[in-house]
């Protein structure tokens, strides 16, 4: 009785030491079916032990039962360990996957938006030749409405944020572009210089992904009232974004609580957020999320010293 004491004990203790040692790695994504395969594993062999100790009388043959026991068990945590690996790498990827699809299609945006501009150029130039014309001709009235009508239209351009940052207004009007056509309006308050100490790739990651999730749940309310809110600037030697959009439904969070996909194949979408925080991370910032009066806030702060 006091050896299977001391034998638990000193397993508790050990399990407790590895418990450091893996208490960085991140095994949230491994299917629960491993979980249960390698608790029962554990489970027979603690039987196998015991029935050898009270059956076998033989000390050697009991040690040497219990060395392949041990060894056994070894593998199978060498093999969970790979399995975990091999899950991170997999999330990894997926996480890689979506910020390149990210990029693509703001690129993608941004080419459409430069095309509209070049193409509109052309129609002004020869709008400018057939005005002069009517000019020389003397058709005043002809020539005062379609002025009319040029200047309405550019009041109507969906160029909606002149900070001077040329990352945040192109990404802010690449995705207006887009928001506008599903009845969507941004509402902006932009207090930034016009150059950040920030990469330019970990800007478009954290504004790009928030500004896909705000349009994306709000394409979604029933609301006629259907306006992203978008804040930016420095307070405290950091860099402020704050985004608020309406959302219906519920929110799903894992056990740890944070947010997942609504998406069917959860596992390969919702990390959007997850990118967020990463580069938040990096500049030594954080990502706070609230929901108030059916509003969904994106908080988050990035360090960036004095400059």
């Amino acid at each position: 009785m006091i050896g299977s004491i001391i034998s638990k004990i000193i397993m508790m203790i050990g399990i407790y030491i590895l418990s450091f040692v893996w208490k960085k790695r991140e095994n949230s994504l491994i299917p629960v079916k491993y979980y249960i395969v390698f608790f029962f594993v554990s489970i027979g062999s603690i039987y196998i032990a015991a029935a050898v100790f009270f059956s076998e009388n033989n000390t050697v043959t009991a040690m040497i039962v219990f060395s392949i026991l041990l060894l056994f068990n070894m593998i199978i945590l060498e093999v969970y360990s790979k399995i975990t690996e091999k899950t991170m790498l997999e999330k990894e990827k997926t996480v890689y996957e979506q910020q390149i699809h990210m990029m693509t299609n703001n690129t993608k945006e941004q080419k459409k938006l430069m095309e509209d501009f070049h193409r509109e150029r052309h129609n002004l130039i020869n709008k400018l030749i057939v005005l002069k014309n009517e000019i020389e001709h003397g058709e005043k009235e002809n020539v005062i409405r379609e002025i009319d009508k040029i200047i309405e239209n550019n009041h109507t351009e969906s160029y909606i944020s002149d900070s001077g940052n040329q990352v945040i207004d192109a990404l802010l009007n690449t995705k207006y572009s887009i928001a506008k056509e599903n009845g969507i309006q941004f509402l902006l308050k932009i207090f930034i210089p016009e150059e950040l100490p920030v990469n330019q790739c970990d800007l478009g990651v954290v504004l790009g992904n928030a500004l896909d999730n705000a349009i994306e749940a709000t394409e979604k309310c029933n609301e006629n009232n259907k306006n992203i809110e978008i804040a930016m600037g420095i307070k405290k030697q950091s860099l402020v974004f704050v985004i608020k959009n309406p959302y219906e439904g519920s929110l799903k969070q894992d056990k740890s609580g944070k947010l997942i996909s609504t998406k069917n194949d959860f596992h390969r979408h919702g990390y959007g957020i997850s990118s967020i925080q990463t580069v938040a991370d990096k500049y030594g910032g954080d990502v706070i999320i609230e929901t108030e009066d059916g509003k969904f806030v994106l908080t988050v702060m990035m360090n960036i010293g004095d400059f």
